[in-house]
């Protein structure tokens, strides 16, 4: 069985994605993203049904819905009111001269960032593996686990904003990145606490989604095609715990974790977002450990 098969078998999994697609596709109607998606996972229970053929029908039923390719610029300023006051704890915002936003995207936290800090463009710089048209940033084209294109201690704050389980090599990854950030410097990171299996399906139909129904990342000439493509979608996810041993070992002290919350109507607590997100704060350890 498949991802959308799991995602069958979990009532609150079912309910994250309605919930999920409802959110990225405003366009749609909600009785047709609601339709679509039992439609979709009433299939996905059917022996020999790839998650390829139920994401080619969701392609085709949502996808005149797309209202360009989603990017979370709209959110920024959300995420930086949850960052900021801890980040400035570890470096004062006068302490700031060049930022490094390691899997920039589309650059709408990176402008962000930039922004809250005073920088010019020119101090503000985004790396990614795809190429970016940067407005308000400057962007660097890099290559899959090659050394990045920036002097050593360079930088005192990298952020990576969901791009760490994208990176086949993490280890790698971070050992440029302590390189790149000066002494005492703060690498800021937004992952996903990935504890269990149901987790895991729906965040591997998230990144399907994203890819194939809400963009139009994935070209496929066939069904075939779009299956073999699918999977260099999703990513290697971890705990938060499994994180900070990783990034504890190539150099860096654990500084603080925030959970990601969405406020609830009302006096009610804040609950966990959908996605298990959270933001962790190292900081860069000296020559003598400290």
């Amino acid at each position: 069985m498949g991802v959308f098969g799991d995602i069958s078998e979990s009532k609150r999994n079912t309910a994250k994605l309605k919930l999920f697609l409802g959110k990225r596709m405003p366009n749609a109607p909600a009785q047709i993203v609601g339709s679509a998606l039992k439609n979709a996972l009433r299939l996905a229970r059917k022996p020999g049904t790839t998650d390829a053929k139920i994401v080619a029908g969701l392609q085709k039923t949502l996808g005149p819905f797309r209202s360009g390719p989603y990017t979370s610029s709209g959110r920024t300023s959300s995420r930086l009111k949850g960052v900021l006051p801890q980040l400035y704890k570890l470096c004062p915002k006068n302490d700031i001269y060049q930022y490094l936003d390691f899997g920039c995207a589309e650059g709408g936290l990176t402008e962000g960032f930039g922004k809250a800090f005073g920088l010019p463009k020119a101090r503000v710089l985004g790396c990614d593996v795809v190429p970016v048209e940067a407005k308000n940033f400057t962007f660097s084209l890099v290559e899959a686990g090659k050394p990045l294109p920036y002097q050593d201690k360079r930088f005192q704050v990298v952020t990576a904003n969901m791009s760490l389980h994208h990176v086949q090599d993490p280890r790698a990854a971070l050992e440029e990145l302590n390189r790149v950030l000066a002494p005492g410097g703060v690498l800021v990171i937004r992952e996903h606490d990935c504890r269990g299996s149901e987790i895991r399906s729906f965040l591997d139909a998230v990144h399907y989604l994203y890819a194939a129904v809400i963009n139009d990342e994935v070209k496929a000439e066939s069904l075939e095609d779009l299956g073999e493509k699918l999977p260099d979608t999703v990513g290697c996810y971890r705990t938060a715990d499994e994180w900070t041993a990783i990034i504890e070992s190539r150099g860096f002290t654990h500084r603080g974790t925030k959970m990601v919350e969405i406020p609830r109507r009302g006096k009610g607590s804040p609950r966990p977002d959908m996605f298990n997100g959270y933001y962790a704060f190292y900081e860069k350890r000296t020559p003598n450990g400290e």
